[in-house]
């Protein structure tokens, strides 16, 4: 992370052409810029790794979930083992994107249970 030497405000990449020689970090707040000298680009690949078996992704995208502080607990009772407590999330992805659809998922059991928005359930 870079700060502007001003403003002590964070800089951020102002990308204006393809060639990296050419990055800048630009505050914001006052405007200054400050080439970028280290032009190493990272990526998260969020697509599945050769051999993960569909079962396997679910399982660690279903782990990331339920170990997140950010997601909404709630006082509910998961049908698969009875466990009291829920985590709440929206399913963005797949074949229901277009619709607003929240999923459960049990930290126990990993459990995924669809939620119903009228009843709650």
């Amino acid at each position: 992370m870079e700060f502007c030497e001003h403003c002590n405000n964070l800089l951020l990449p102002d990308i204006k052409s393809d060639e990296p020689e050419n990055w800048v970090y630009k505050c914001r707040v006052c405007g200054h810029t400050v080439p970028v000298e280290d032009s190493t680009v990272t990526t998260h690949r969020l697509m599945e790794p050769e051999g993960d078996t569909d079962a396997g992704l679910r399982e660690k995208l279903v782990q990331g979930i339920v170990s997140c502080p950010y997601y909404t607990r709630h006082k509910s009772v998961c049908k698969n083992c009875s466990f009291h407590t829920m985590v709440l999330f929206q399913d963005k992805w797949g074949r229901y994107a277009e619709a607003m659809r929240f999923l459960d998922v049990c930290p126990r059991c990993s459990n995924v249970q669809h939620v119903d928005v009228e009843t709650g359930e």
